[in-house]
């Protein structure tokens, strides 16, 4: 007997949720009360159980879906054989001609400016090294090239609570003719997938960027012991030509912070 497996109504005033990871595959055996997929809402995260034993024969909802409660997620037949497990794939290792093509930090902060991918330029620089020139003339057919008629900009649009969940799903800004450079993630980055629940909290929080008017606010700190230590160091780092002023701990500082919260080293891609 094959059982539909469907989404749950997680809360009162959840309609919909967001496929998380499914922790198991089409073929393979579960018990009742395994986990099957983790279901993101507005809300919470929570993991679904199996509701019987059996084969799941069928995934109909997949990692990014957003499903209305009561749609089908996927079958479980209790009279099913489990497949054999398909073979593990093995990622291709790196070779040298992976490795990040030749070029400066203005250069590559150029070439993001420009959404150029460095891969694709031919360096014309001593030892094949990219230049300026380089990135400038792979971006110019791309500044060159037709633009289509101007069409008259829409105001943005906020997409509003919706009554019946009395939540917000998210909101999408036209920031303007800024566009976000283009990131590739470099080696020893690391990529954190975005959460349902963060993404909304990064939608409101550029919405509250765009919107409100912003103010500065100054507080005071107590430096007595920064003092204490630049006086002590300032006159002999001034015999070799350094500067010793309050930005070094201010920087210092930064970076142990930065290093403690990562989160805060960041962006979105």
């Amino acid at each position: 007997m094959a059982t539909t497996v469907t989404m749950p109504q997680l809360g009162e005033s959840i309609v919909e949720g967001e496929i998380g990871d499914w922790k198991v595959q089409e073929g393979e055996r579960v018990q009742q009360g395994q986990p099957l997929v983790t279901i993101l809402t507005d809300k919470t995260d929570t993991e679904l159980p199996a509701p019987d034993t059996g084969v799941i024969v069928k995934v109909i909802a997949h990692t990014g879906d957003t499903v209305e409660v009561g749609a089908a997620l996927c079958v479980i037949d209790a009279n099913a054989e489990a497949s054999a497990p398909s073979p593990a794939v093995t990622a291709p290792t790196p070779t040298e001609s992976a490795e990040a093509p030749a070029a400066t930090p203005s250069v590559r902060k150029l070439a993001r400016e420009q959404d150029v991918d460095l891969a694709g330029v031919t360096g014309t620089g001593e030892g094949g090294r990219i230049t300026h020139e380089d990135v400038r003339r792979a971006a110019a057919p791309a500044r060159t090239a037709a633009k289509p008629p101007p069409t008259p900009t829409p105001t943005a649009a906020v997409r509003t609570p919706s009554p019946k969940s009395g939540v917000s799903h998210g909101l999408r800004f036209d920031p303007g003719a800024f566009r976000v450079p283009a990131y590739r993630p470099a080696p020893g980055d690391e990529v954190i997938p975005f959460s349902r629940r963060r993404r909304i909290i990064a939608d409101h929080m550029v919405y509250s960027k765009l919107t409100s008017p912003h103010v500065v606010t100054f507080a005071e700190t107590d430096i007595h012991h920064t003092a204490r230590l630049r006086n002590a160091h300032k006159n002999e780092l001034k015999k070799e030509g350094i500067s010793l002023s309050y930005l070094a701990f201010v920087v210092a500082a930064t970076c142990k912070a930065l290093r403690e919260t990562r989160a805060m080293n960041s962006r979105v891609l």
